[in-house]
């Protein structure tokens, strides 16, 4: 039994699994809940975004009633790498980049702690297609 070759055809799959979705995805003209995207998080990235161009540490946002701490809030994620495309594109490109980074990190991620624990790369790689489909995704 080749284990390294099983792993590479379970990783292929995984990823075959995931472009398509990312496609899929891609694809769509809109954004998944756009409230929350269009009155939450649009007016908060705007605002990193604004404080960043200006020089600034994104600490406040004028955008959000009478102002908001930014720096603050877990759902901004200002020292995150994972905001890194909020902050140099347009908002729905960054979002589709977003949600396709972190699927492919969580279903790797799961994929390699399923292979660690001794899942067939078959049933690791419907662990991870599982884990990064989930609703808290």
């Amino acid at each position: 039994m080749n284990t390294r070759r099983d792993s590479t055809i379970g990783w292929a799959m995984l990823a075959a699994f995931l472009a398509l979705l990312a496609g899929l995805y891609q694809a769509g003209s809109g954004t998944p809940a756009f409230r929350d995207n269009l009155y939450y998080f649009l007016p908060q990235f705007e605002a990193c975004r604004a404080a960043i161009s200006g020089g600034e540490l994104p600490l406040w946002n004028p955008f959000m009633g009478c102002g908001h701490p930014l720096m603050a809030t877990l759902q901004c994620a200002v020292a995150s790498p994972l905001t890194l495309p909020f902050l140099v594109l347009p908002y729905i490109p960054a979002v589709k980049i977003f949600w396709v980074v972190v699927m492919l990190a969580a279903a790797g991620g799961m994929f390699a702690l399923a292979r660690r624990a001794g899942l067939t790369p078959a049933g690791a790689c419907l662990a991870g297609v599982l884990y990064s489909c989930a609703g808290p995704m």
